[in-house]
């Protein structure tokens, strides 16, 4: 971007530490929680089908986004999903199976990569995008990236105590 306008173009992201849950929570006790109403996060929107839009609800990014409202305290109806992952076994069991494959991805991220991560045990993979990406350039950001995975994987814990569907 700084060769093509010609100058030094410095990006600055003040939430680049929170998880996605924190920025809502943010938003939240400055009462912009109803704000969440008139986004949408789903990869497939619009979808194109008859009736109300909807958003599918089992892409990574409604799984994200359902799980960062919830994780922040800020309640949306899951009529706007096609599916319901969190709306217990009943809707879990309505899910055509291969529609689970990008939740049973994030929760293993969750449980199990994210929270046995330390800054001396990175993951190659997720190593190699952190610092492929500029994301982490020296020891203090890849521990500030660690932490931050390590706040994410808390949050689906917690949810997870909640929801005992997903865990099953």
């Amino acid at each position: 971007v700084s060769t093509i306008a010609g100058r030094s173009i410095e990006y600055r992201l003040p939430c680049q530490t929170l998880t996605k849950a924190q920025v809502v929570a943010t938003l939240a006790q400055d009462g912009l929680s109803g704000l969440a109403e008139n986004t949408v996060s789903c990869v497939h929107y619009p979808r194109r089908v008859p009736g109300p839009e909807k958003s599918c609800g089992v892409c990574a990014a409604c799984i994200q986004r359902r799980q960062a409202l919830v994780s922040a305290g800020v309640l949306e109806a899951p009529s706007r999903y096609q599916y319901d992952v969190f709306g217990g076994p009943s809707a879990i069991t309505g899910i055509p199976m291969g529609e689970l494959l990008p939740l049973k991805a994030e929760l293993l991220h969750a449980t199990d990569v994210y929270p046995n991560t330390s800054s001396d045990s990175i993951p190659a993979r997720v190593l190699s995008h952190l610092v492929g990406t500029g994301i982490a350039t020296d020891g203090g950001s890849l521990q500030a990236c660690v932490d931050l995975l390590g706040r994410y994987a808390t949050e689906w814990e917690e949810l997870l105590g909640q929801s005992p569907s997903l865990s099953t």
